[in-house]
């Protein structure tokens, strides 16, 4: 991404918004799209496998859960980034809209609390036995 400025300083009169089906390119130009493109592709594979472990037991990619993730991600970015683009009043989301989004969220990572806190739970008593003091004051284990 930092070499474009530097590769489109070598073209200046490159127009890739041309009216035409198809824009030749330079082939140092071409290189770096297909660079930003494996990179883009590589990514949204990582935050999906990063969703699916988190959300699934298997690491699914394809799991419903993993793709209504993405796209409550995709929401919040959307509007956290308003100076994007200019944004319509009307299209703004209501505060229920929110709140149904942020349930969804809620209800997504519930599973995973709760497995969570059910294994602490399990280990507790181990903890507590562990963490006991001796007779003499020293802790045991």
């Amino acid at each position: 991404m930092r070499r474009l400025p530097a590769i489109a300083a070598r073209f200046p009169n490159l127009d890739l918004r041309q009216e035409v089906e198809n824009v030749p390119v330079p082939q140092a130009l071409a290189v770096l799209l297909d660079d930003l493109i494996k990179a883009a592709v590589a990514e949204d594979g990582r935050v999906a496998a990063n969703a699916a472990a988190l959300l699934t037991d298997d690491g699914n990619t394809k799991h419903p859960a993993v793709r209504e993730w993405k796209d409550l991600i995709d929401f919040f970015v959307k509007w956290a980034h308003l100076h994007d683009a200019q944004s319509d009043v009307q299209l703004i989301p209501s505060d229920d809209d929110l709140r149904q989004r942020i349930e969804l969220a809620e209800a997504l990572m519930d599973g995973i609390r709760a497995e969570f806190f059910d294994s602490l739970h399990a280990i507790e008593d181990l903890l507590a036995e562990a963490n006991q003091l001796k007779d003499g004051g020293e802790q045991d284990g």
